[in-house]
């Protein structure tokens, strides 16, 4: 593939805004059968370092790392070390008994009910995105749940608790790490040198791209937020393998695509790959539209494979059109990369980047000097709306809540309509908001764009005494997580 100059010209202007030496960047790869035909940074990995992005420059691949989690059970399988349709606890055998029904395929493709142990561990425990939790937590938060959302194989639901579960049994079966499983069966036969899966958070990565989120993001209960300029240093801490934590570069991820055509891992079958990226059924027959680790869709009547991954000051994407033997891969340091350029463009960068490839009039690639200045300003100096407020003295909800099962708890106190938490850990404040009344035992905690509505509900006896809150309809469908009241 050979793009004319002014293909790549369009295309450097579709990512002006991160084309400086003082804002996070980004770096993005265009190949063809895994043949880089395009790759070039832009913006730093490190602002204050001085230190441009480039090829080489190490990014956690958040979410996209789910497809390799998924090639290594397709691996297993190929081997005939398991089956899809084996009971999950044949592996974990500490899972408790509301997992009996689950399958490796339910897991594989998200059609198994499990709620996401990120929003719980966010939104419930109260635990910074930014923060990290154990294995043995994540563990406990699965076994403390007690029951799936739906029977798996009947419906698809996004979530990262499934991929959590196949990277132990990938450990189970092998008797490896899934850190060293991946290197010795993915990464090391492949030449992806400069990838691996972290485990251990306190690793020093060299050439790493610095994470990076916008002030008004990270300091979002501040009643200005929206009006701050600039960039904050957002550290990723967490170390749980399977849903995330591989870690690569542009240059490695090229030789991944280059394996999708001309596969060298487990046995060499040549279509090994390519039914990787075919999607599961649901058991009713139609499509979960979700393969191994891979979205699946149409695009401009082509198929797509494709997945992107979000973590504290990270945005990625592998786009892949198998029939055109395309890849776009673009990884970002800074946490609104896709969003930011969907909100100028009205497009979703990669797909953009298709278009210009494919026909070089498809995409709108507009910078931020395109749009008009007021419009742009606009987007920038969004005020917090007001949150509702209603009177009354709310002193009867405080005291100290806790749930054992996960071990948290909060200490609420009140005030003249309006309640807050204050988790019993300083450091796992995510949670520590302001509440607002909303009506009998509902308060709600609005602070957009980070919180558009998080509500809680405090419940009573039949004496009519305040015996506990729980925390209700979480993004994702959360459970109602009970918190009991143990003092006063």
């Amino acid at each position: 593939m050979i793009l004319s100059e002014e293909t790549r010209r369009r295309i450097d202007t579709l990512f002006a805004d991160y084309d400086s030496t003082t804002e996070p960047g980004c770096v993005l790869g265009i190949a063809e059968g895994g043949e880089l035909a395009y790759a070039r940074g832009f913006g730093m990995a490190d602002i204050e370092g001085g230190v441009p992005v480039d090829s080489r420059t190490v990014f956690h691949l958040a979410s996209v790392s789910k497809q390799f989690t998924a090639t290594a059970i397709a691996l297993l399988e190929e081997e005939g070390a398991i089956s899809l349709d084996d009971e999950v606890q044949a592996y974990l055998d500490w899972l408790p008994g509301h997992c009996r029904a689950l399958t490796i395929r339910s897991l594989l493709a998200m059609a198994n009910g499990l709620e996401d142990i990120y929003e719980v561990a966010n939104l419930v425990m109260g635990i910074p995105e930014y923060d990290f939790f154990t294995k043995d937590e994540a563990i406990a938060m699965i076994r403390t749940s007690g029951r799936l959302a739906f029977e798996p194989g009947t419906k698809w639901s996004y979530g990262n608790t499934g991929y959590f579960l196949l990277a132990r049994v990938v450990e189970a079966v092998s008797g490896l790490t899934f850190a060293h499983f991946a290197g010795k069966r993915i990464f090391g036969p492949l030449g992806m040198t400069d990838s691996f899966v972290r485990s251990d958070r306190t690793l020093e990565i060299p050439h790493v791209a610095r994470t990076y989120a916008r002030e008004r993001l990270l300091r979002f209960r501040e009643r200005d937020a929206a009006s701050l300029k600039g960039w904050g240093y957002v550290a990723e801490r967490m170390e749980l393998s399977g849903a995330g934590q591989v870690w690569s570069t542009l240059e490695d991820l090229a030789l991944w695509e280059r394996n999708y055509w001309r596969n060298i891992l487990g046995k060499g079958d040549p279509e090994f790959m390519q039914r990787l990226s075919r999607p599961f059924a649901l058991d009713d027959g139609t499509t979960a539209g979700y393969g191994y680790g891979q979205f699946v869709k149409t695009y401009k009547g082509s198929a797509a494979v494709y997945h992107e991954g979000g973590a504290p000051g990270i945005n990625t994407v592998i786009y892949r059109l198998p029939e055109r033997k395309l890849s776009v891969i673009c990884l970002a340091n800074s946490s609104d990369f896709l969003c930011h350029i969907l909100d100028k463009t009205g497009e979703l960068v990669y797909e953009s980047v298709v278009d210009l490839v494919i026909d070089g009039e498809g995409a709108k690639a507009l910078s931020t000097a395109g749009l008009p200045a007021a419009k742009a300003e606009a987007r920038e100096a969004d005020p917090v709306p007001d949150r509702p407020k209603r009177t009354g003295d709310c002193r009867g909800y405080e005291g100290f809540y806790r749930c054992a099962g996960i071990s948290t708890g909060y200490r609420v106190i009140a005030g003249d309509g309006w309640v807050e938490l204050r988790n019993a850990i300083p450091s796992r404040n995510a949670m520590d908001l302001r509440f607002d009344a909303e009506g009998g035992d509902l308060f709600a905690a609005c602070y957009p764009p980070v919180i558009e509505r998080r509500a809680l509900r405090f419940l009573r006896d039949d004496a009519g005494r305040v015996r506990a809150f729980q925390f209700v309809g979480g993004p994702g469908g959360t459970f109602d997580w009970t918190l009991e009241r143990a003092s006063d």
